[in-house]
């Protein structure tokens, strides 16, 4: 036992550290993708090199040298690393191998710059090798008989979580033993806790919320709710019965409203009630009484660099994007066909009266309920988009070789078909001014007989708009609710900015990833992947009527010299602070993938 849990976490720690390198790479953190060159044989080592590998060389000041194996990027003109180790190499000493936080402390105070939030990385890059260590000890639960439901393909997307981010594993705040029962891959069952908060102190959205129990519950369960609040002198109609995870009802709760629990505007109820599986995430619930609908909570802890809190601003802003989706489908007849959304209108969170719509505190303690549309369970199929990214080190893919075997066969036709839905999407949106964050999570695929049929889209928040172009398609500009003095990523100024999160979140991290799974597969090679990409987005977008519009998206997407990229590392190793519940990231430039061509 203890061998195999040694081979795990070898296998944990290349990961990591494989995927911490490319990302430094691909961001050219401190100058690392514009300094790394070849070096030729390295007399101390005596490490193989496969076809097409080669050793790079990276300096790092007074240091000495960093150095792997690596492969070109000619698309991008960049490199990646293969595969490990990497060694540091300093004049008259043996080489030295380099763990990815050693190797990021490194990197960073030998930048020149000040990294506020360093040891925090650091140790969030140590914490993930544990986390994937535990994750390896789960299943996955995709059971692979006439189909897949939407609660089996949650459970096995997370086992890929964020691509590309060498700290997607990290739940920052969990133990083993809560990492075990709360992350989706396990597939753990648990009830929710329940507090009453006064309306005084609750801000919702347009749907009635004083039937969360009846809706999440059976009616025993509801009815013994009901009974156990009026014993606790709750009066229906002055307060609001509001699911809690359990883990945030232990840890977070009794810190963050401490007052209030005690001048009994906060009243705990009862514990362990309903049925509930973790989504793939973390803070998505599924009603197992009522698959339809999922209910997500928030939690105190750090995912992606983020607090998984709920902040009102946040579930405003969904359903103003709601509405703002369900008008263009109207308009649309290629989406209203092919495109299916969650509703996700009914809320509610703790605020109180006066406070600072901003703050943290309000995030802790609230709900928001998903309505899935019922053709969802018609199909045979139903996953998020990222689990067809989930492979193996062997480049096994079971989501994958399950679909080709549903349908024909053909690796390099199912991934045009997946890319063409979701490109066609995009583009169907941009044509209005507007563009859902359509990364790997977001989008569920229905599929029948290995084939997409529809998405399906949801966590709305993130809908992205462009005033000049919706007003040039006669689309009513919206109104979010937005941070003063904050980055503000929602309402963009010009087409180019719109496009950056096609090129980024829906072409570089998700398409990027599911062509990962098919090239490790050996269905084509990568420069065929994105041939196939660059093929269809040209497609796409010879079908938008505005000349004006195509003509712009054609220059960003195939004449521009370089395309925008999501930026993380630096940006969380500058956090200070909680972030408020959002991403930390940031927006470089690399180059054009298909520059050559256009």
């Amino acid at each position: 036992m203890e061998r195999r849990t040694q081979a795990d976490r070898d296998r944990a720690r290349r990961k990591v550290l494989t995927e911490l390198v490319n990302a430094l790479l691909e961001e050219n953190f401190a100058g690392m993708r514009e300094s790394a060159g070849v070096c030729g044989e390295i007399r101390e080592l005596s490490l193989p090199l496969d076809e097409g590998e080669q050793w790079l060389r990276v300096a790092v000041g007074f240091a000495g040298e960093v150095v792997f194996r690596g492969r070109k990027k000619p698309r991008f003109r960049s490199w990646e690393m293969s595969r490990p180790p990497v060694l540091l190499l300093r004049s008259g000493e043996e080489p030295s191998e380099l763990d990815a936080p050693a190797l990021m402390r490194l990197l960073a105070e030998t930048s020149g710059e000040a990294w506020p939030n360093l040891d925090g990385v650091c140790e969030e890059l140590r914490l993930a090798v544990e986390q994937h260590v535990l994750s390896g000890e789960a299943d996955g639960g995709l059971r692979q008989d006439s189909g897949v439901s939407l609660k089996e393909g949650e459970r096995f997307a997370a086992l890929r979580d964020r691509p590309f981010h060498p700290l997607s594993r990290v739940k920052n705040g969990w133990n083993a033993e809560e990492y075990r029962l709360y992350s989706p891959e396990f597939g753990q069952r648990f009830g929710l806790d329940w507090v009453a908060v006064r309306n005084s102190h609750v801000t919702r959205g347009e749907d009635r919320v004083d039937d969360l129990p009846e809706l999440l519950l059976t009616p025993e369960e509801a009815a013994k709710l009901r009974s156990e609040a009026a014993a606790k002198g709750v009066k229906d109609g002055e307060f609001v019965l509001i699911p809690v995870h359990p883990w945030q009802m232990k840890r977070e709760i009794p810190k963050v409203f401490k007052s209030e629990l005690e001048d009994g505007i906060i009243v705990p109820v009862a514990g362990a009630t309903g049925c509930f599986q973790p989504g793939s995430s973390v803070r998505s619930l599924i009603c197992l009484t009522r698959p339809d609908i999922h209910v997500k909570v928030p939690l105190g802890i750090y995912s992606l660099g983020a607090l998984r809190i709920l902040p009102p601003r946040y579930l405003r802003n969904a359903v103003i994007a709601q509405g703002l989706i369900r008008e263009i489908i109207h308009q649309d007849g290629w989406l209203a066909e092919h495109l299916l959304v969650c509703d996700e209108s009914r809320w509610a969170t703790f605020l109180e009266p006066g406070s600072d719509l901003f703050a943290d505190k309000s995030g802790h303690l609230g709900c928001l309920i998903r309505r899935y549309p019922r053709e969802v369970f018609a199909a045979d199929t139903v996953v998020p988009m990222s689990a067809l990214s989930v492979h193996d080190e062997k480049g096994d893919a079971p989501l994958l070789r399950f679909l080709l075997s549903q349908g024909d066969g053909d690796g390099r036709e199912l991934f045009g078909s997946v890319c063409r839905v979701l490109i066609r999407t995009a583009c169907s949106f941009i044509r209005y001014g507007v563009l859902p964050e359509l990364h790997g999570q977001n989008v569920v695929l229905l599929m029948r007989r290995g084939k997409p049929e529809r998405l399906l889209i949801r966590d709305h928040d993130t809908l992205r708009i462009c005033p000049e172009w919706m007003k040039r398609a006669g689309i009513p500009e919206i109104s979010y609710v937005l941070k003063p003095g904050t980055r503000n990523t929602l309402v963009l100024p010009s087409l180019e900015e719109l496009m950056a999160y096609l090129q980024t979140l829906i072409i570089q991290v998700n398409v990027a990833s599911v062509m990962e799974g098919f090239v490790k597969g050996g269905h084509f090679t990568g420069d065929e992947g994105w041939s196939t990409v660059e093929e269809i987005l040209r497609q796409e977008l010879a079908r938008i009527e505005s000349p004006d519009l195509a003509q712009e998206a054609r220059r960003v997407l195939f004449l521009a010299e370089n395309w925008p990229m999501k930026e993380i590392i630096a940006p969380l190793l500058k956090r200070q602070g909680t972030g408020g519940g959002s991403m930390p990231s940031g927006m470089g430039r690399i180059a054009n993938p298909f520059r050559r061509s256009g």
